[in-house]
């Protein structure tokens, strides 16, 4: 008997500008015989209930992100509470089906940000979407619904998700103790298989790394200030050019946590980008851009000291993104800078 699996889905967008579409979102969903979830779901989007959320969007299967005309209500973090809910989907590898509006210029005068700040880290949102996915634009409420219902069809078949399985179409317990007898061993033979096949390989000893410095150029966006009259047309953004000194041990603290499972290489730019940030002296709510060459030139460094790897996962034929992952020198390493060390022995142990 074939095993009937369901999917939950969470839905993040702005609110109040996009209530309707919701809605027609969540039916869309329901008619996939899924589970929905969103900010429907809370009584309101604070800090007190982000745990609540971060609890939803942890056993979920795919998150859809709409991007229309409203940036949100800033989080302590400076940033939306969308952008807050997509960089967590992001760090558990969620597939993203993301959704952005074609041209904000059509939307209703109410629905979109009239505020040069917000204008400015919608804009900011908006491109790094695009830029670390193929996402798919949409004109008109119908035009989402449509978009959604066919690539959460599409994402169904693309992705092996866990899902949801109702409790009398799970195997018996003796058929389960088997399967996991099994998968312990399968597990032990292909951990001996990768350390006879490539052992743990050590960088040259001439290459940059551990504590020798690298500097990075950046490009630091400040946003502009507020203006008494409301205004569709952002203004310049002033761009400051800055230099920042980083060890090769900072960067690999600062990345191997993220990449313990794996990464898209555009996410890995981007975090790197916020290392940067961490470490200029910048002005407060300040965006950081480092230049793709030098971004290139980290992470082919990374490779020569074995540090990362290409992801061995296989995704759909139509995921054209590369993924990164640690290797097990990178695991190694990682370990050594990020877990806690005793200071010194026990008394149990003198």
């Amino acid at each position: 008997m074939a095993v009937s699996k369901r999917y939950q889905t969470f839905i993040s967008s702005t609110y109040t500008d996009l209530v309707d579409v919701r809605r027609r979102v969540l039916e869309a969903v329901l008619k996939l015989k899924d589970f929905p979830a969103g900010m429907e779901l809370f009584p309101a989007a604070d800090e007190e209930a982000w745990s609540l959320i971060k609890n939803i969007i942890d056993n979920c299967d795919f998150y859809i992100l709409i991007v229309a005309g409203k940036y949100g209500t800033l989080t302590v973090e400076g940033i939306s509470f969308t952008e807050r809910e997509y960089n967590y989907a992001m760090s558990l590898g969620i597939p993203v089906l993301a959704f952005v509006v074609k041209d904000p210029n059509d939307l209703r005068f109410g629905d979109v940000e009239h505020d040069p700040e917000a204008l400015h880290f919608l804009e900011e949102f908006r491109n790094r979407v695009m830029r670390e996915h193929t996402v798919r634009f949409w004109a008109s409420d119908t035009d989402l619904v449509l978009a959604i219902y066919e690539s959460l069809i599409e994402a169904r078949e693309n992705y092996d998700r866990p899902g949801w399985i109702r409790a009398t179409d799970i195997l018996t317990e003796s058929d389960m103790a088997t399967l996991l007898q099994l998968r312990d061993e399968n597990s032990k033979l292909v951990t001996e298989n990768e350390r006879l096949k490539r052992g743990r390989v050590v960088p040259a000893a001439n290459l940059a790394q551990g504590s020798d410095v690298v500097t990075i150029d950046f490009t630091a966006l400040t946003p502009p200030p507020r203006i008494a009259a409301p205004s569709r047309i952002s203004p310049i953004t002033p761009r400051t050019l800055g230099k920042v000194d980083l060890t090769w041990n900072d960067i690999i603290a600062h990345l191997s946590p993220r990449m313990i499972g794996e990464l898209p290489e555009a996410t890995v730019y981007t975090s790197i980008e916020q290392l940067v940030r961490s470490k200029a002296d910048i002005p407060s709510g300040s965006i950081v851009r480092v230049r793709r060459d030098i971004l290139e030139t980290i992470v082919t460094q990374l490779f020569a000291l074995n540090v990362i790897q290409r992801s061995p996962q296989k995704h759909s034929v139509n995921d054209l993104k590369t993924y990164l992952t640690l290797t097990a020198l990178g695991r190694e390493q990682m370990i050594e800078l990020r877990a806690i060390h005793r200071s010194q022995p026990t008394a149990a142990e003198d």
